[in-house]
């Protein structure tokens, strides 16, 4: 898909926010710049997010971008939806990691998530917001949303929202982001999805990071 930027950057009280070069909230037509575009619905309120549920792992993702105008800097931003068991650090049933990088360029995040909190008796710590396998943090850190998305397991609802942030150097035409998945189980189990998807580009480093 060929990127088309707004007239003009947007601006909000916290510096500028560049041009934006990309959006989809996956309500409609995904298009054919994500490998793979399947969708679903989330079980409690009926949010549509590209995913298809995702299997926690190993799956990647890519999405590419052409024509991007003339910059230095991209930012990416999107929630990425997390449902069902992931096991964060835990080595018996995991480490369940998640990873973005740029193509060609750097890693943006490789990290593990947990959604054990309490349930089955488990208390399984994850990387996140720190990379794997340098960090050790309670289930759902970070997290914007817990228990939303609906009842995906037996025992409680295993779902969460983190809404994550990027920005990095390059000044290609063309951008390839690959969203990736380790060490999960089958689809029911473990799966991941993301909405809210927006790309900006910078002249000059972004002001507000």
């Amino acid at each position: 898909m060929r990127a088309t930027p707004t007239t003009a950057p947007t601006l909000t009280p916290t510096g500028t926010r560049g041009t934006r070069v990309y959006f989809n909230d996956f309500e409609g037509s995904v298009g054919t710049e994500w490998q793979d575009g399947a969708t679903s619905l989330s079980v409690r309120d009926q949010r549509r997010f590209l995913g298809g549920r995702f299997v926690a792992g190993p799956y990647s993702n890519t999405l590419v971008l052409e024509g991007l105008p003339l910059h230095s800097h991209v930012m990416v931003s999107f929630d990425l939806f997390l449902i069902g068991t992931w096991d964060g650090n835990n080595t018996t049933y995991g480490p369940d990691t998640w990873d973005l990088s740029v193509v060609g360029g750097p890693t943006l995040l490789h990290t593990t998530f947990s959604m054990f909190q309490g349930c089955y008796g488990s208390v399984f710590p994850q990387a996140y917001p720190d990379s794997y396998p340098g960090g050790s943090h309670p289930a759902f850190t970070g997290a914007t949303e817990v228990g939303t998305l609906g009842n995906y397991v037996d025992c409680e609802d295993f779902s969460a929202v983190y809404r994550l942030e990027f920005s990095f150097l390059n000044s290609g035409t063309s951008l390839r982001l690959r969203f990736s998945s380790s060490g999960g189980q089958k689809v029911e189990d473990e799966s991941w999805g993301v909405d809210n998807f927006e790309i900006r580009v910078f002249g000059d480093e972004p002001q507000d990071r």
